[in-house]
């Protein structure tokens, strides 16, 4: 075959759009595995957070008091990168509880970093872990400070509040 015959063209030409289509399938089927991963993650969460809720909703329960499984493994093993925290500031003093693979270890609070409050009263951001991993956080203060009746319903309406939130990306 000669440099520039027919066959060498199209073989050349074939070979190019080839590599084209095959980087923009890829591009596409990364791009939708991605976001089905994360809507099956969102999921996750909102559970987990519902569960989280269901658990500070009582408030007379005392502190030292563990709280249930989530039934993730994960939560209970030291430094793993799943962690969950709740800083209660409605008592006299500030109580934090926090799942067993903190360790000894706190997260920071967005609003320590300087984040914004959105219009809807929260705080979305990044922090770094324990581990230095980067961490998406969700800070808010979702209960009102006054409250003369039974929790549960309040409990219940911020928790698919903030799942309406991680739903959304927000």
């Amino acid at each position: 075959m000669r440099g520039s015959s027919l066959a060498t063209r199209l073989f050349f030409s074939a070979t190019a759009w080839l590599v084209v289509i095959l980087a923009v399938t890829g591009f596409i089927l990364s791009s939708v595995y991605r976001d089905a991963t994360e809507r099956a993650f969102d999921r996750r969460l909102n559970l987990y957070l519902r569960t989280l809720i269901a658990e500070v909703a009582t408030p007379d329960e005392p502190p030292d008091r563990q709280f249930q499984s989530l039934g993730e493994p994960l939560f209970e093993l030291p430094l793993s990168g799943w962690y969950w925290q709740i800083t209660r500031t409605d008592t006299e003093k500030a109580e934090t509880r926090a799942s067993r693979s903190l360790w000894d270890k706190k997260l920071p609070r967005l609003e320590e970093n300087g984040a914004e409050l959105t219009p809807a009263g929260i705080r979305l951001g990044y922090v770094d872990g324990p581990e230095g991993q980067n961490l998406r956080v969700v800070d808010a203060a979702i209960m009102p400070d006054c409250i003369r009746a039974n929790t549960n319903v309040t409990t219940m309406m911020i928790g698919e509040r903030i799942a309406d939130f991680i739903r959304q990306g927000r």
